[in-house]
């Protein structure tokens, strides 16, 4: 190799050198502020989220739902979140200058964000104010309007929202609560605890209480009107929280397996509230004696 030649690699791989450095120190310049802690910010904590102190967010903002939501009763709910803090929200295309929001929907190609019932949120930290919400189906759309609600902020008088970008997905398929202790929730209760699981983005409730007096020693009796009515407020709570409900019964106190009309009498019990739309049952065998009735 000649003298010139090497000299000459030599510069280059110095010049290299200098500007990977030059590189990684600029680097945090350009990436993203995360001024917020977000842990005490946002409840269950995402996956991911960069935020920076809020700006203010007030008058009107319109919402863009071409391809996104398809439900029109959670679109309102986004309008009675803004409603709940004095912001005019209106279905539409924001004209120059006005606060909007995209409703996108996610496809295949987002799979390592918008898996099951995940979302993304942006918010832009410019004039005219511009927020992009993304998810694959209506329950992550639900869950980013959980996120969302805890991004707006009152703060001397005023409305202001955190900025940046928020992305999260569940890391069970089933997240929620089994009702199997001898305690039983009184109605009020059973209603408050499918509503707050709705807040922590859980979409699973199994309706099981050992001493539910239809459950287990009186598996047999059929549910009169008046609990049916609470089955029906159980499950329309459920459909606006994008929660199952999985309802069981406990027959092995008493059943007589031998007997077929017993298992007709189970049944029977189970397509009452199969009538009202649910769809998951379970048998319970736990906490009874070790061995079969005849």
């Amino acid at each position: 190799m000649s003298f010139v030649k090497w000299f000459l690699m030599r510069r280059i791989f110095n010049i290299n050198l200098i500007f990977l450095f030059l590189f990684f120190l600029c680097a945090p310049v350009f990436s993203e502020q995360c001024t917020v802690d977000v842990s005490s910010l946002i409840y269950p904590f995402p996956r991911y989220a960069c935020l920076s102190e809020g700006v203010r967010f007030s008058g009107k903002v319109y919402l863009s739902n071409n391809d996104g939501i398809e439900s029109p009763e959670l679109v309102n709910k986004f309008i009675s979140l803004f409603k709940e803090y004095g912001i005019e929200a209106v279905e539409g295309k924001a004209a120059g200058g006005e606060a909007a929001i995209e409703f996108k929907r996610g496809g295949s190609e987002h799979a390592s964000v918008y898996r099951q019932e995940g979302y993304e949120i942006v918010i832009e930290n410019k004039p005219p104010l511009g927020i992009q919400i993304a998810a694959r189906t209506d329950a992550g759309f639900y869950y980013a309007l959980q996120t969302f609600r805890q991004l707006l902020i009152r703060r001397d008088q005023e409305v202001r929202i955190y900025t940046g970008t928020v992305r999260d997905h569940p890391a069970f398929s089933y997240r929620g609560i089994l009702e199997g202790g001898y305690d039983v929730w009184d109605h009020a209760s059973r209603v408050d605890i499918l509503r707050w699981m709705g807040t922590l983005k859980m979409n699973y409730f199994i309706y099981a209480p050992k001493e539910g007096y239809y459950f287990r020693r009186r598996w047999r009796e059929p549910f009169p009107p008046e609990e049916l009515e609470k089955f029906r407020e159980y499950l329309n709570i459920c459909r606006d929280n994008y929660i199952e409900f999985s309802f069981s019964l406990s027959p092995a106190m008493s059943m007589e397996y031998s007997n077929p009309k017993e298992f007709d009498t189970l049944v029977a019990k189970f397509r009452q509230i199969q009538e009202l739309g649910v769809r998951h049952f379970a048998i319970f065998f736990d906490d009874v004696l070790p061995y079969l009735s005849t």
